[in-house]
């Protein structure tokens, strides 16, 4: 997500995406979310109700990937 550009149809295409690829992801990572994205990644975290996780860096991302 580092350098990512967030607007309303981004916000939406990632709604869409978390909700429709639920039954095929157990849980997931991103890397790099700050300030406003990361307000944004926690309101779609919350609607799709997915299990996916926001790091600052990839090792943490690996580590907890590995454990979920």
């Amino acid at each position: 997500m580092t350098n990512a550009r967030f607007d309303d149809q981004v916000r939406d295409g990632m709604k869409e995406f978390a909700l429709h690829n639920k039954p095929y992801v157990k849980a997931g990572a991103v890397i790099g979310i700050t300030g406003l994205k990361r307000i944004i990644f926690g309101a779609v975290m919350a609607f799709s109700r997915r299990k996916i996780e926001s790091f600052d860096d990839r090792e943490q991302a690996k580590q907890w990937l590995a454990a979920n």
